[in-house]
């Protein structure tokens, strides 16, 4: 365990290094033009991975039987359904070029979809290792949780924000999996979000551009 926690945070350290190096040879321009200042974007990628840092080491030393308490997963549930609806929120959440994703507070801006991915991630692994859970009976192991992801995914796709949706399915539907449940339990619901997913990117010209553009590679150069 100790030697993938090391791989792990090397993993980790590196590609925010390597990540801190590339914002600092491509920001400098950028941040003269807006800022008057060639290292503002740096020093606030900085901030932000120590921010996270500490972040990171306070949760790791939280024992992890606590995010399996039922009081703690309820106020989960409710944090997410908030995070969904603050986007929309006039004068906390913002419209960037036509998409409701953004939330602004004191001066910070915040993706909130990202925090519900973690949140749906902890919900999922509690619910699929609940004492006595059947995880390979149809309502407890694929409808009620399918159920919950298509909430969120409809609140992701209300900002609109087509990759949460794809990342919220991929990585819930991997934990459903390895927890047991069965794949003939899971295919309708994976045939409807499929089929829907294909419905709103064929009607959505931009997103719809973006899938053409990959097939058409020698047109669109």
């Amino acid at each position: 365990m100790k030697w993938t926690t090391a791989i792990l945070s090397i993993i980790v350290l590196g590609l925010v290094g390597l990540g801190i190096a590339v914002q600092a040879s491509i920001s400098n321009v950028q941040g003269i033009d807006l800022n008057g200042d060639p290292h503002h974007f740096l020093l606030q990628q900085v901030l932000y991975f120590l921010i996270a840092l500490v972040l990171c080491i306070a949760i790791a030393v939280i024992n992890p039987e606590f995010w399996a308490r039922r009081g703690v997963v309820v106020l989960i549930c409710i944090a997410i359904l908030v995070a969904l609806v603050s986007v929309h929120i006039p004068g906390l959440g913002k419209i960037t070029k036509g998409s409701a994703r953004w939330i602004y507070f004191m001066g910070v801006s915040l993706q909130p979809s990202e925090f519900v991915k973690l949140g749906a991630i902890l919900v999922m692994a509690w619910w699929q290792s609940r004492p006595g859970c059947l995880n390979d009976d149809f309502k407890e192991g694929a409808l009620i949780p399918c159920i919950g992801l298509g909430v969120v995914a409809l609140g992701f796709l209300s900002q609109p924000d087509f990759g949460s949706v794809v990342m919220l399915g991929a990585v819930n539907v991997t934990i459903m999996l390895v927890a047991g449940v069965r794949i003939r339990h899971l295919m309708p619901f994976a045939i409807i979000g499929l089929v829907a997913l294909v419905m709103l990117i064929a009607n959505d010209p931009e997103r719809r551009s973006r899938v053409t553009s990959v097939l058409h590679l020698n047109r669109d150069r």
